[in-house]
């Protein structure tokens, strides 16, 4: 399993991943996404997303379910939190 940003190319299986776990699939900008791959497919998603106060949220973190229970959302937020600056303040 690899994490890294999310390219251009991966939007629909983003949106796909966030509303398979019936997450609301509004504000989803690619470009703020981290994703998790296995084997060259996407299981699992991540992005921080900006408030109009400036504070930051965790949010659309979604796996697979065939992938879940393993860690991997931890590792997704873990790595979302390590590429910002300063402190995400939402859930």
């Amino acid at each position: 399993m690899r994490l890294r940003a999310a390219a251009d190319r991966d939007q629909a299986t983003i949106r796909r991943i966030v509303r398979a776990a019936g997450i609301n699939p509004t504000s989803l900008q690619w470009q703020r996404f981290i994703v998790a791959e296995e084997r060259g497919e996407i299981v699992g998603v991540g992005q921080v997303k900006p408030h109009r106060d400036g504070t930051r949220e965790l949010a659309s973190i979604a796996v697979v379910p065939e992938r879940q229970g393993r860690g991997l959302g931890s590792e997704i937020i873990n790595a979302l939190i390590a590429r910002e600056h300063g402190e995400v303040l939402h859930l």
